[in-house]
C-alpha cells in the first residue's frame, strides 16, 4: 500500500510540475508575460464579465473556454480561468492604446476578432466573435479607438 501512495504522489508532483511548464511556456510564447509588462493589473475587477471565452494571443497560443473577459471604461479585462492562473496575471488592455480591431477567421474554423495595441503590436489578441460582440455592445456598439 505504502508503495502505491509513493507512486500516486511521484505521478501527481511530475503532473504539477508539468502543468506549470506548460502554463509558463505559453504564456511566454503567446506573449501574455510581454502584455503583463506593461497592462497586468492586480487588482480585483468586479464588473460585468463574460466567462468561458476562447481566445488566442499571436495567432497561435490557445486558451479554450478558459478566459474571463470584463470590460469597463478603461479598458478590456482579461484574466485565465484558475487551472490557468500560474504566469498569468491579469490584464486591463487600455483603451487608450487600441490601435487596431479586425474580424477575421482562423484557420477557416473559427470567426474572431483581433485586437491590437500600441504597446505590443506584436502580440495579439483574438476572441471569438461572440465575445467580441458582447464587448462591443457594453461599449456603445463601437470599439473605441486611439487618436494617432
Amino acid at each position: 500500500m505504502e508503495v502505491l501512495a509513493s507512486i500516486l504522489g511521484t505521478f501527481l508532483l511530475v503532473l504539477a510540475i508539468v502543468w506549470l511548464l506548460v502554463c509558463y511556456l505559453l504564456s511566454k510564447a503567446g506573449g501574455w508575460r510581454r502584455l503583463a509588462s506593461d497592462y497586468g493589473n492586480p487588482l480585483p475587477y468586479t464588473g460585468k464579465v463574460h466567462r468561458g471565452v476562447s481566445g488566442l494571443l499571436r495567432g497561435f497560443a490557445q486558451y479554450r473556454s478558459a478566459l474571463v473577459v470584463g470590460v469597463d471604461q478603461y479598458g478590456l479585462r482579461l484574466e485565465p480561468v484558475a487551472l490557468f492562473k500560474p504566469f498569468h496575471s491579469p490584464l486591463c488592455l487600455p483603451w487608450s492604446d487600441l490601435v487596431g480591431v479586425r474580424d477575421e477567421e482562423v484557420l477557416k474554423l473559427r470567426e474572431v476578432t483581433t485586437l491590437t495595441f500600441r504597446k505590443h503590436p506584436t502580440v495579439t489578441v483574438s476572441l471569438a466573435r461572440s465575445c467580441a460582440d458582447w464587448v462591443r455592445t457594453e461599449l456603445g456598439g463601437h470599439w473605441p479607438m486611439a487618436a494617432g
